[in-house]
């Protein structure tokens, strides 16, 4: 079976960067908060990771294989001409977080148990911190340009609780 490739006709660099940042700050709040919710937050520390690269990948390179293994995702880009440099800590956190990726699958889980807790986050940062200064400066530059509140095609407000839901119309799908 062939691999599924994504380009910049399927997704905007910053749009992937903005998810994969929030993605973290999300992991981050859950590995603080309490251990039941620590598989959650590793799986999403991955995913904003993961995001982070491909972001890069599609705004140097214009493309990525649809693939979720970070260590491969760092070679893909090396190929690319894509210039990250990890130190040996970098890559052992790499190694490390590349487990959390199986945090969604509970089966998995069972039979390679994988460690995470609290005092993963300053290590995880380390790497993110890494990735983002040598990030392309004209996609840091967007990044940081997103007005606050919007994502993507998307503007977030609270909604007033009084005001229903209207799912015919927010789905298509008619009772």
């Amino acid at each position: 079976m062939q691999q599924r490739v994504i380009t910049k006709d399927d997704c905007k660099a910053v749009d992937l960067l903005q998810a994969g940042l929030d993605h973290l700050k999300a992991a981050e709040i859950l590995l603080r908060e309490s251990p039941e919710v620590f598989d959650s937050a590793g799986y999403l520390a991955h995913l904003g990771i993961e995001l982070m690269i491909k972001s890069w990948m599609i705004n140097s390179i214009g493309s990525f294989n649809a693939i979720h293994h970070l260590k491969q995702l760092i070679k893909d880009m090396k190929k690319g001409n894509c210039k990250l440099s990890l130190t040996k800590r970098d890559l052992q956190t790499l190694t490390y977080i590349e487990k959390f990726n199986e945090l969604r699958y509970p089966s998995l889980i069972s039979r390679n148990p994988v460690e995470i807790g609290s005092e993963d986050i300053d290590q995880i940062y380390e790497l993110v911190d890494t990735i983002w200064q040598q990030m392309p400066e004209q996609l840091v530059t967007e990044y940081e340009e997103i007005p606050h509140g919007k994502k993507g095609r998307r503007v977030f407000m609270k909604k007033l609780k009084s005001i229903a839901r209207h799912l015919k119309f927010e789905t298509g799908i008619s009772s």
